[in-house]
């Protein structure tokens, strides 16, 4: 016996509706998530959603007085909004438990993007945090402690990973860019950092081949937090072959 439950979306899912025992996103270009609760005689079920617009994406935290990150978010709870010197932006704080942490705000099966953020670290007990970028399961990450910027795979396995010598000051805002290109020979990883008050570099900063390339993954943003770190202006852009992007911000 098929069962034709009936749907109720909560609230928070704004433009959702029920059509019988399907579920309508009547405007799919707002991004919402929350429950949808399904009942059916005694029996009763509750699943999550998320609806994401098409590209481009972008987040500045100037409007956001409560704090909360974005509800399509995933593992947003370390982070939160707040004020940095003279603007609001997206803030992690050292706490107890595991240092690292990794908020995607996509679906796993996006690739073919380019993700971009503004980045600051704090010098705390003499320490500075790592933070960066994800890129179809890619990381770009700005190691503050080492002096380094790296791209790597898989920490616990770094069988792509390159690294370099990259000097950053604490206190100062740094753009980060990256994008993963898939061709013949693999993913071709590329990350660009640079002081955000001056020009865009023409050239990567960093690249790096994978010959067993990630085909998809969702963007996000890394963090080992040392110390507090913060993070604005997060933009996600769809990218052409070529190299263009077709939708810049």
């Amino acid at each position: 016996e098929i069962l034709e439950p009936e749907l109720q979306p909560q609230p928070e899912l704004s433009s959702a509706r029920a059509d019988g025992n399907k579920l309508v996103i009547s405007d799919p270009q707002i991004e919402q998530a929350g429950h949808v609760i399904a009942t059916h005689g005694d029996l009763t079920a509750q699943a999550r959603l998320r609806v994401f617009p098409e590209l481009p994406w972008h987040w500045d935290f100037d409007d956001d007085e409560d704090g909360q990150v974005p509800s399509t978010w995933v593992f947003g709870r370390r982070f939160a909004a707040g004020d940095v010197d003279d603007q609001r932006a997206l803030v992690n704080v050292p706490g107890p438990g595991r240092p690292s942490a990794v908020i995607w705000f996509g679906p796993p099966d996006m690739n073919g993007y380019t993700v971009q953020a503004d980045v600051l670290m704090r010098e705390e007990r003499r320490r500075l945090s790592s933070v960066g970028l994800t890129n179809q399961r890619y990381s770009l990450i700005l190691k503050g402690n080492n002096a380094r910027l790296s791209i790597q795979s898989w920490q616990a396995h770094l069988r792509m990973a390159r690294e370099i010598s990259f000097r950053s000051d604490p206190d100062v805002w740094y753009t980060m860019k990256m994008r993963v290109d898939v061709k013949d020979d693999g993913a071709h990883v590329m990350g660009k950092v640079w002081k955000r008050d001056d020009p865009e570099p023409e050239d990567w900063t960093i690249e790096a081949v994978d010959p067993h390339p990630n085909l998809n993954g969702s963007p996000g943003l890394y963090v080992y937090s040392l110390a507090t770190s913060a993070f604005d202006n997060l933009k996600v852009t769809r990218h052409e072959a070529n190299g263009d992007e077709t939708n810049p911000q």
